[in-house]
């Protein structure tokens, strides 16, 4: 399954890889979805809106009051959904293990920070992210505590991050840039 947001539109889900595509929920400016292995669990994020979860493959959705109506700008979940990770432009990560019902602030900078992209283990216990300021940032344990990583010793303004399943491997993109893989870089 396929879960895309269209700005100011619907969520669109498509269970063909790409070639039909449903409207699941409309009327927001949607940043980022993540889907579960089995696209049963979902979760989208927006700016200025709670988030909003499915535990039906997007049939019917939740707002998560909980998670607060933030400037949220990407998330991710472990491969059963129920740990969702999501950044706030200019703010902070938050965590749920709860699958979106209960939120815990993360500080990997000790600052208010403009997060660019997440990533997630399978089992939602090494995290890594980039922001606006330059750096990656790493945790293997759901975000506790966090390590900052420089891959060449310079600055980069980062893009997007991804992971292997066991959250060994990353691999990150720099805007204009190039292409970072490595363990842990």
């Amino acid at each position: 399954m396929i879960v895309a947001g269209l700005e100011g539109g619907s969520i669109y889900v498509s269970t063909d890889l790409g070639q039909t595509w449903s409207p699941k929920n409309t009327g927001t400016f949607w940043r980022a979805a993540t889907a579960s292995d089995d696209a049963s669990k979902l979760a989208v994020c927006a700016k200025k809106t709670p988030i909003y979860t499915s535990d039906d493959s997007g049939s019917t959705w939740t707002q998560q009051e909980a998670s607060g109506e933030r400037d949220w700008s990407c998330l991710a979940s472990s491969s059963n959904g129920s740990f969702i990770i999501s950044g706030v432009w200019g703010g902070y990560i938050y965590t749920s293990d709860y699958s979106g019902k209960t939120w815990a602030r993360r500080d990997p900078t000790g600052n208010p920070e403009k997060w660019m992209s997440l990533t997630s283990s399978s089992d939602g216990i090494k995290l890594a992210a980039v922001n606006e300021s330059g750096y990656v940032y790493f945790t293997d344990d759901s975000g506790a505590s966090w390590t900052k990583l420089d891959p060449d010793g310079t600055d980069k303004l980062w893009s997007t991050i991804a992971s292997s399943a066991d959250g060994n491997k990353l691999i990150a993109t720099v805007f204009g840039g190039h292409v970072y893989t490595g363990e842990y870089f």
